[in-house]
């Protein structure tokens, strides 16, 4: 099982931040044969702002999407939403609505 948090997906090409996942991507791709699961522990999604579903476009969903799409094609993938991701804020925070990544929940 690995943990990771802040992958900051669709955040608008930041081409230092495409590296990093790519490398991760890589990393992941390498451990999958000892790897069972990965869990995302919030910051998965860029958010423009602080406070909610606002400061998350269509764009940014989408991108989001492709990326946890590639990992879930690798290994197993769990998302838990994180400060700012499109979800409730009771306690305890329901899982991201499934039409939101379509094609990582494939």
């Amino acid at each position: 099982v690995a943990f990771v948090s802040g992958l900051s997906l669709g955040g608008g090409g930041v081409s230092a931040h495409d590296d990093a996942f790519e490398r991760f991507v890589r990393f992941v791709s390498d451990s999958a044969p000892d790897l069972h699961l990965l869990i995302v522990c919030g910051g998965a999604i860029q958010c423009a702002s602080r406070g909610g579903a606002a400061g998350v476009g269509r764009d940014m969903l989408a991108a989001a999407d492709e990326g946890l799409a590639r990992l879930a094609a690798i290994v197993p993938v769990r998302v838990l939403p994180g400060d700012g991701e499109p979800t409730n804020l009771t306690l305890p925070q329901l899982p991201l609505h499934p039409s939101l990544l379509p094609r990582a929940r494939r």
